[in-house]
């Protein structure tokens, strides 16, 4: 069973997704990621110039989930799904989902 339609070409354009998420959408997206880096830098410091790049991803993926348990609203229209080491953001209206998977050892 497939939930969402196949893309098109049209829909895969980069402009044309940008216009489909939405300038406010696009916005809060920015927050939710700048938040969780500045989370992770307050939280590391200077710790950090001895993590690995997948430890700093993790911690980063982790606040980003943080971050959007907090800061979305139902304005937003974006639902927020976990599943296992993935996060998905459903933009049901303009049937669009944003995947953010954590790093694993098979990845």
């Amino acid at each position: 069973m497939q939930l969402f339609d196949v893309p098109s070409e049209a829909d895969l354009n980069r402009d044309n997704i940008l216009e489909k998420i939405g300038v406010l959408r696009l916005k809060k997206l920015d927050l939710i990621i700048r938040e969780a880096v500045q989370s992770f830098i307050d939280d590391y410091g200077d710790q950090m110039f001895w993590l690995s790049s997948r430890t700093i991803a993790s911690h980063i993926h982790d606040n980003m989930h943080k971050c959007c348990k907090k800061l979305l609203s139902i304005e937003d229209k974006m639902r927020l799904v976990t599943q296992n080491n993935t996060f998905k953001l459903i933009l049901d209206d303009v049937n669009l989902v944003l995947q953010f998977k954590k790093f694993n050892k098979k990845s």
